[in-house]
């Protein structure tokens, strides 16, 4: 059930604070001077643990209005699920949902959304980001931080081949010491 709401726990003492949101939080991810940033069905915040303290960065249709090529019409009011992650330095954060894909530079405040159409589905529905957030997977795609810049031309480094598109099955991470990515990818059967 939708709760509008952030509860912090205190690892120390056990004690817990609940937050009032004016949407509900589909995820949240720690940048690395301790803020969080919180997706919402409707905006992007960011929110201060220590003090409570929120700061709207977007909402959803603002960003879309002047990040996204196709018209604002065509792009849902809200989102309804998300997947996010953060870079290991905690500079860099992306995120997935089931219409567009977001990417935010704590160190620069940049926030910007991408949308996209996939067949089969983004799944699965996970995010898993490199050290230093140069390279980042997104359901069955590997896409690099040039991604938001559509000077390059530069969509999909790399992807898995046959994609069943499960949302729910599977995950993936980035092992930078040793230049590998751990995956598990639903493919589709092989007919023949």
């Amino acid at each position: 059930t939708a709760n509008n709401a952030l509860t912090v726990i205190d690892l120390e003492t056990g004690g817990r604070q609940t937050f009032a949101l004016g949407s509900p939080a589909l995820g949240v991810a720690f940048t690395r001077n301790n803020l969080a940033l919180v997706v919402t069905t409707t905006d992007f915040t960011l929110f201060d643990p220590a003090s409570g303290t929120t700061r709207l960065l977007s909402t959803i249709s603002g960003l879309a209005a002047t990040s996204l090529p196709a018209p604002p019409a065509s792009f849902p009011p809200n989102i309804v699920e998300a997947s996010m992650n953060v870079s290991r330095d905690g500079t860099k954060i992306y995120g997935l949902t089931e219409t567009f894909e977001f990417g935010y530079d704590a160190t620069t405040g940049w926030l910007r959304i991408l949308g996209y159409t996939s067949s089969p589905p983004q799944g699965p529905r996970v995010v898993s980001v490199n050290d230093d957030g140069s390279r980042y997977l997104a359901g069955w795609v590997l896409h690099g931080a040039s991604i938001w810049n559509h000077a390059t031309g530069v969509w999909n480094l790399a992807q898995f081949p046959d994609a069943e598109g499960l949302l729910n099955i599977g995950s993936h991470a980035f092992d930078d010491s040793r230049g590998l990515i751990y995956a598990q990818v639903a493919q589709k059967a092989k007919t023949g």
